[in-house]
């Protein structure tokens, strides 16, 4: 909810009759998103009722409004394809990563590990192992 002299700055706003000064209020209060995307709502609203106004015609403030809410929804669809495209991106780059470091380079230094065993064991001139026990 907004207070009523900021709603009065933006009635004068858009009846083009706010000085400087309350354009400057107005601006210094738009800074913030909040307030950015209520002081949208207002202009909207404001475009269709002039419109409807100066256009008796049901059909073709319909017809308007409803080009107005697509592409509005159009505009919303893009920014997702936008964050699905990156995502993507970062996935693939992940993967690509994860696929470098232990499949290409780490398949040939992998070893066999044996677990210790606590014998003696006498290597033979032949190659033989003996393990020599108690």
């Amino acid at each position: 909810m907004i207070s009523q002299e900021v709603e009065h700055l933006i009635i004068k706003f858009l009846s083009k009759s706010a000085t400087a000064e309350e354009l400057d209020r107005l601006n210094t209060w738009i800074q913030d998103l909040n307030n950015e995307d209520v002081f949208k709502e207002y202009v909207k609203t404001h475009f269709a009722s002039a419109l409807a106004m100066n256009n008796p015609d049901l059909k073709e403030v319909r017809s308007t409004l409803l080009k107005e809410i697509r592409s509005e929804t159009h505009k919303k669809r893009r920014r997702f394809k936008s964050v699905f495209k990156v995502a993507a991106m970062a996935i693939v780059f992940v993967g690509l990563g994860y696929l470098i470091q232990n499949e290409w380079t780490g398949s040939d230094t992998k070893e066999n590990i044996a677990p210790k065993i606590d014998a003696i064991t006498l290597q033979l001139g032949n190659g033989d192992i003996k393990v020599i026990s108690e």
